[in-house]
C-alpha cells in the first residue's frame, strides 16, 4: 500500500481483505478492479473489510487513479 495513495485514503491497512464493495460481493482482485472501474471519481463506494478477524465498514470516495509510471 502506497503512503497517501487511494488505499491508505480509504482507511484501509496492510493486511485488510476486501470482502463487499457496495454490497457486492469480492472474491478476488479481477473483482474489485471490476466494480471499480464501474465508478467514476467522486462516486461514493462502502467497503466491508475483514481487519484481523474484525468485520470493519468503511466509506471512501473515489479520486482519480494515479498515473503509471513506464
Amino acid at each position: 500500500m502506497t503512503p497517501g495513495g487511494p488505499a491508505d485514503s480509504a482507511g484501509l491497512e496492510p493486511g485488510d481483505v476486501i470482502i463487499e464493495i457496495d454490497g457486492q460481493q469480492v472474491g478476488d482482485s479481477s473483482d474489485i478492479s471490476r466494480l471499480v472501474n464501474g465508478k467514476q471519481p467522486g462516486d461514493h463506494v462502502d467497503l466491508r473489510i475483514d481487519r484481523n478477524g474484525q468485520d470493519v465498514r468503511l466509506g471512501t470516495t473515489l479520486g482519480n487513479r494515479p498515473q503509471r509510471t513506464p
